[in-house]
């Protein structure tokens, strides 16, 4: 398997995605580096903001 390839296991998981998938296949369709770079920017601010909320649920 090589570093580019992605593998999906379509199994549905509790709890928000932790991976950047997304990202990586813009980048493998041949999108341009900005666009790639412009989405992992809104991921990080995203993930930001997730991160400053309380949880949904008690813990």
């Amino acid at each position: 398997m090589a570093a580019h390839d992605l593998v999906f296991d379509f199994v549905l998981k509790p709890g928000p995605l932790t991976t950047r998938n997304a990202m990586r296949v813009l980048a493998l369709a041949g999108y341009p580096p900005a666009v790639v770079a412009d989405a992992r920017a809104v991921a990080a601010r995203l993930d930001e903001q997730q991160a400053q909320r309380p949880p949904l649920l008690p813990q």
